[in-house]
């Protein structure tokens, strides 16, 4: 009986460890965009149509860890809530979305950005950086990101901190 005793709060002891340990969320940490932050739309070489200008881009979302592991530490975006505006400031597009986000490497530090956005509720998409050199010092973020098409290109230079 004792025995028993024993090994049941053994079990229960196991049992709560492991609800704290993996019931514990990594914290969002709410991101601002900063000044540099700039929308780009328009026609790329070898095709020929207008291009829309540098826009300026205003806007949060949350940043949260979601795993390290030896090269990288990877965290997903959340809630995104962008505005492109126009120099006159009138707002040219609603931006919302999730991506993902990784930084770290072998040799040199690297970072990439993956977004999956939504402008002015159209379908999603997906618009990545590869993976790059990194600009600026964590947890600030500056990254360019686009499409990847050839003649109509979508793209956006991201400089971002937290709040």
């Amino acid at each position: 009986m004792f025995k028993r005793g024993i090994y049941r709060c053994l079990f229960f002891s196991v049992v709560i460890s492991v609800i704290l340990v993996c019931g514990t969320a990594a914290a969002a940490v709410v991101y601002k965009l900063r000044t540099g932050t700039t929308f780009q739309e328009g026609c790329v070489a070898p095709c020929m149509c207008p291009v829309m200008g540098n826009m300026d881009v205003i806007g949060t979302f949350r940043l949260v860890e979601k795993s390290v592991d030896p090269l990288f530490t990877r965290y997903r975006l959340r809630k995104i809530s962008w505005t492109v505006v126009a120099p006159e400031g009138e707002v040219v597009h609603r931006i919302t979305g999730y991506g993902r986000y990784r930084i770290g490497g072998e040799f040199a530090l690297l970072q990439q950005l993956i977004l999956i956005i939504s402008i002015d509720g159209s379908e999603p998409m997906l618009l990545d950086s590869g993976l790059v050199p990194v600009e600026s010092t964590f947890p600030a973020i500056s990254i360019s990101v686009d499409r990847g098409t050839q003649c109509y290109d979508i793209g956006m230079d991201i400089k971002a901190s937290p709040r």
